[in-house]
């Protein structure tokens, strides 16, 4: 976990992760991400996931939908099988922002189609101030970007947008039209960033300055 204290380097958070034991306790990769402690007591995670668009062009993903992936930070995919693991947000998670943008995609036939990062394979949307779909431009049918407004942490019926998880959450692309490839010399993709926050766990041994265990007699 980085801690940001005043005057340090600050860098990408990686969403990168793979399932740990520890002591017999198993954790999965949603909850083995590397966050920061930007605020004393919170972690903050920025999560982000991508969908290929293959030179084939993805089909039509409504239900089920694709999935999107954290890719494994090896770019290769030619000499063996690709790492990358799905985009999921851990168990009691709270989410307050989602970002979505298409990167040298466009839909195939019409302008404003939607294209959006959902939480269930069944095309199940985030709540309604966290959906974020972007559109599909006129003529050129290509897709650009979306995100959320951010408007603060609380939990309300006027303004608040967090989501809280019960359950590790996967998420997906959701797309009613089939997703194809702009310039075929150039990767094509869809990326989404899932931005949450957990609670930090108590202060350890580390945190303070314990006194040495001193023996009966000793001076």
């Amino acid at each position: 976990m980085a801690i940001i204290f005043p005057g340090n380097y600050v860098e990408r958070l990686n969403a990168y992760s793979t399932d740990k034991t520890i002591d017999g306790v198993t954790t999965t990769a949603a909850q083995n991400r590397q966050g920061v402690e930007a605020i004393p007591g919170v972690n903050f995670f920025s999560a982000v996931g991508v969908v290929i668009v293959p030179a084939a062009g993805l089909a039509i993903a409504t239900n089920p939908c694709d999935t999107f992936k954290v890719l494994s930070p090896d770019m290769r995919a030619d000499d063996k099988p690709r790492l990358d693991k799905d985009l999921a947000i851990p168990k009691n998670a709270t989410v307050y922002r989602v970002a979505i943008r298409g990167v040298n995609v466009k839909g195939t036939s019409a302008a404003n189609e939607a294209c959006e990062a959902v939480i269930a394979s069944a095309g199940t949307q985030f709540q309604a101030n966290l959906q974020t779909p972007m559109t599909s431009a006129v003529t050129t049918f290509n897709y650009t970007s979306a995100a959320s407004n951010f408007n603060g942490f609380e939990v309300s019926a006027t303004g608040g947008q967090v989501l809280s998880t019960s359950a590790d959450t996967t998420i997906y692309l959701k797309h009613a039209v089939a997703l194809k490839v702009q310039d075929a010399d150039d990767t094509a993709a869809v990326i989404c960033e899932i931005c949450y926050y957990l609670d930090g766990a108590a202060p350890d041994s580390d945190a303070v300055n314990l006194p040495f265990k001193t023996e009966a007699g000793s001076s």
